[in-house]
């Protein structure tokens, strides 16, 4: 049996009167793809939050990561939100140094690791930009370096892509697939997209209206590597399609 990478068990979370989450559980296998879907509002992003440590969780429940309880942010979790905080006055090497540096890594690793992440990145020919001068597919690969960098574990996503154009996203998201894979790390993915979540994921877990609940849990059965233009092109990818939009009511 695989290692769970994350186990939750009855999580809820309360924003004054208002509860966001609601005996929220569900686990992730060691190198696991798992897409979480739902509607707008639902906790999502409130979920990724409560995970990687910058929230806690209302009182009953339990967050746990290779079976450490969550209390606050770990090494072993990196996080990508769909907002890149580069820091505009930094070039893209120094962006991704000062991340390390927060997190505590030897300037020495961060040698041996930074030109080849810039290179799996596509990024060794603008190390020295600014985040003015890049694209928002380059800025956002810059932000999915930071976390990488750090070689985490466990890697949450909270839409990183969400505000790209198709085609920027779907390369970055044949990227994010080959760099994961590369490094086995566990993934949670947060997107709208039913597509996206077909394309990339092992499992989707689909939450329900506010206050958000667990109520779906859809294995994707597609060959990997998984090419966009070819696996769209395969009749179970259709069907996982159809069987997610009429779940969430699009179709």
């Amino acid at each position: 049996m695989a290692e769970n990478a994350i186990v939750l068990q009855n999580v809820s979370k309360s924003f004054g009167d208002v509860i966001a989450l609601d005996s929220v559980s569900f686990d992730l296998s060691r190198g696991e793809f798992v897409a979480l879907l739902g509607p707008s509002g639902c906790g999502k992003s409130t979920l990724i939050r409560l995970i990687a440590g910058l929230y806690p969780s209302d009182p009953g429940g339990e967050i746990a990561i290779f079976g450490e309880f969550v209390t606050r942010p770990s090494r072993r979790v990196g996080v990508v939100f769909q907002t890149y905080n580069l820091l505009p006055w930094l070039s893209v090497t120094s962006n991704l140094r000062l991340a390390a540096d927060t997190r505590g890594m030897s300037k020495e690793i961060v040698a041996e690791r930074l030109v080849p992440m810039l290179e799996m990145l596509g990024l060794e020919q603008f190390s020295e930009r600014y985040p003015h001068e890049l694209s928002g597919g380059m800025r956002q690969r810059v932000a999915l370096g930071q976390a990488l960098l750090m070689r985490p574990d466990v890697l949450l996503l909270d839409e990183p892509f969400g505000s790209l154009d198709a085609l920027t996203r779907d390369q970055l998201n044949v990227e994010l697939l080959r760099l994961c894979q590369a490094h086995g790390q566990s993934v949670l993915l947060v997107t709208h997209s039913i597509d996206e979540a077909v394309l990339l994921a092992d499992r989707v877990l689909m939450l329900s209206k506010r206050p958000g609940r667990i109520v779906e849990d859809i294995p994707i059965n597609l060959p990997r590597p998984r090419d966009p233009r070819e696996t769209r092109l395969l009749p179970a990818y259709a069907s996982s399609v159809n069987q997610l939009g009429e779940l969430m009511g699009v179709v």
